[in-house]
């Protein structure tokens, strides 16, 4: 199973990325997340009865007729240079390109900033004497500094909101009782709480259906 699984994996990954039409993609894309999570399972599950990370497949390749992984018990060394630089291997479970393909923006967008913070990091550890090596002391003060402008943003941030939470009262108060109907206003309570209540029940129905289901305890 495991063996077949790979193969339907390549085949749809190649699929996925040679077809244009955004319909297939999204169905062959739910396909393929489907396999690859099945891979993993069968892939826990051989580990657990076999107690090993490694498995040989040799027997079964023979009987599927594909090419194996290990060229051990090819004696001739013409068939294994033909092996090795003209087949390629059937078990290799190959990234698939909308990995790299479809996150290429974010990929790079990292790569420059952790370029940057290195850069950064060289500038500020580098030592008259070329040894490039931070002290203690240095190190303690650039954390406390950081320390510091962070309980800064902290307290500006409460004030802020004081200062909000002020202008708001002083606005009430000048606003006086509010003019709106008694009615209305029942009316608008009653719409929150019955939202509330079949908001309740609906999640008290979502809890029973999982337990029922066996996905929660």
């Amino acid at each position: 199973m495991f063996v077949k699984y790979v193969q339907i994996f390549r085949k749809l990954e190649q699929c996925y990325d040679q077809i244009v039409h955004p319909q297939k993609r999204r169905l062959i894309r739910a396909v393929l997340d489907g396999c690859m999570g099945r891979i993993i399972e069968l892939k826990h599950e051989m580990i657990t009865m076999d107690y090993s990370e490694y498995h040989y497949f040799d027997d079964i390749l023979a009987d599927l007729k594909l090419t194996p992984v290990s060229y051990k018990y090819y004696l001739e060394i013409f068939y294994f240079v033909y092996l090795l630089f003209f087949l390629k291997n059937d078990l290799e479970i190959p990234i698939p390109n909308y990995f790299v393909l479809e996150r290429a923006q974010a990929i790079e967008k990292r790569e420059r900033l952790l370029g940057q913070i290195l850069a950064r990091m060289t500038l500020d550890t580098e030592k008259p004497d070329g040894t490039g090596i931070m002290s203690m002391d240095d190190a303690i003060r650039i954390i406390q500094s950081h320390e510091r402008a962070r309980q800064g943003r902290l307290r500006a941030k409460q004030i802020r909101e004081l200062r909000l939470n002020d202008q708001r009262a002083r606005q009430r108060a000048n606003m006086g009782e509010s003019k709106m109907d008694k009615g209305l206003a029942a009316t608008i309570i009653q719409k929150y709480y019955r939202r509330h209540v079949v908001r309740r029940e609906a999640k008290k129905f979502r809890d029973e259906e999982y337990m029922f289901l066996g996905m929660v305890r």
